[in-house]
């Protein structure tokens, strides 16, 4: 059993602490069914605000495992968010595990550039044009092949017509590079 988490602290304007950081973290159980936890928690990313400047939150993050056997990468834990920058883009990122939660690795762009992605609202873009998006939800294929579908927000408005559009990007490499949304 896995279980993944999101922690974070309010800062100053709910409490006299003025610590903004935030954190995504994996705990895993085995031989118990999630009754008690084989390890503390695991980080899958952090970010430091003990200041409390509001720079970056990590947020709606949701996990998946690739449980097909034969998978070339089986048991492979992943997990996306959102990381909201400083800087008003607002990516989805991807960090996967393949010893079980013990370590991730570092965090992979998933929502990079696309021809989708033609308003970026002024918003810098250094991870590409798809730089306004929310609520990624990774799964995986019966090949190994990971998938993620998010709300994207850079699509091009006309009119009154403001919808958000849905992005798929697939990584065919365990999720150490994705291609276009």
């Amino acid at each position: 059993v896995y279980l993944e988490c999101q922690m974070f602290l309010r800062g100053g304007s709910v409490s006299n602490n003025p610590d903004q950081s935030s954190a995504l973290y994996v705990f895993r159980s085995t031989g118990n069914f999630g009754a008690s936890w084989n390890f503390p928690a695991r980080p899958v990313a952090e970010r430091n605000d003990v200041i409390g400047t509001g720079a970056t939150l990590l947020d709606k993050p949701l996990m998946t495992v690739d449980n097909a056997r034969g998978s070339q990468f089986q048991d492979r834990v992943y997990v996306t968010w959102t990381d909201f920058a400083s800087d008003g883009s607002a990516y989805i990122f991807e960090a996967h595990s393949s010893d079980y939660g013990e370590h991730f690795s570092a965090p992979v762009v998933v929502s990079n550039d696309s021809a989708l992605c033609g308003n970026t609202f002024g918003v810098p873009t250094p991870h590409g044009n798809c730089n306004e998006n929310q609520y990624s939800q990774p799964f995986t294929g019966s090949d190994g092949a990971l998938y993620v579908v998010w709300s994207n927000f850079n699509n091009v408005v006309t009119g009154s017509d403001n919808r958000n559009q849905i992005l798929l990007a697939k990584s065919t490499d365990g999720g150490v590079s994705f291609g276009a949304p």
